[in-house]
């Protein structure tokens, strides 16, 4: 079954819209008009219609999240295959469809496409092997396995060391990996795949 399946891209979605919510709003869970006029365009056209239809209500950030969402489906079903086994996935020419429709929120699926097909601009084995493979010396060689025991048990023909990178685990919002020195690991991280930024969560 492809990846680009519906539930697949709205869980990035979802997650997109969660982490700019709060980088907008704050720890209070509210969205004031200073803090909108500061937020991605799809954010401050939600808000506003929602404080158009809620004129006496505070703008909410789990409020937010339940009308962006509900946009979001409303456009991808406006560009989505309308019926067969087609209606539960996106293709590249559907979401690109909904970034004409909606230059905003429309790209906002364009890219959860991206991250979820592996289309996007980010690479994050290439993140990865930049923070790994960086200020070694001649006597030290650079590799990739597959599992951290093939790391583990490698030996260099010319004697030189080991830094190794493995790539653990592929998930829906991140990578996982493994680096090391010879039969030794080191440090254990992962790579974002919406920002690309790198966080490491083990040392030794």
């Amino acid at each position: 079954m492809s990846l680009t399946t519906l539930a697949n891209i709205s869980a990035v979605l979802t997650e997109r819209v969660k982490r700019d919510l709060k980088a907008a709003a704050g720890s209070n869970g509210i969205l004031s008009k200073t803090e909108q006029a500061k937020a991605p365009d799809y954010v401050k056209k939600a808000a506003d219609e929602f404080r158009k239809a809620n004129p006496n209500s505070r703008v909410t950030v789990s409020a937010m999240e339940t009308a962006i969402a509900k946009k979001a489906l409303d456009l991808i079903g406006e560009v989505n295959q309308p019926s067969g086994n087609g209606k539960k996935t996106l293709t590249q020419a559907e979401a690109t469809e909904a970034a004409r429709r909606d230059a905003s929120l429309g790209f906002t699926v364009l890219e959860a496409f991206q991250v979820v097909s592996g289309k996007g601009g980010l690479n994050e084995d290439d993140i990865a092997k930049k923070h790994v493979n960086t200020g070694f010396d001649a006597d030290t060689v650079f590799k990739t396995f597959k599992t951290e025991q093939e790391a583990m048990n490698y030996r260099d023909p010319k004697g030189r060391q080991v830094a190794w990178l493995v790539r653990s685990t592929d998930e829906l919002l991140k990578n996982t990996y493994v680096s090391g020195r010879n039969d030794l690991w080191a440090q254990r991280f992962e790579v974002d795949k919406l920002s690309g930024a790198l966080t490491v969560t083990h040392e030794h």
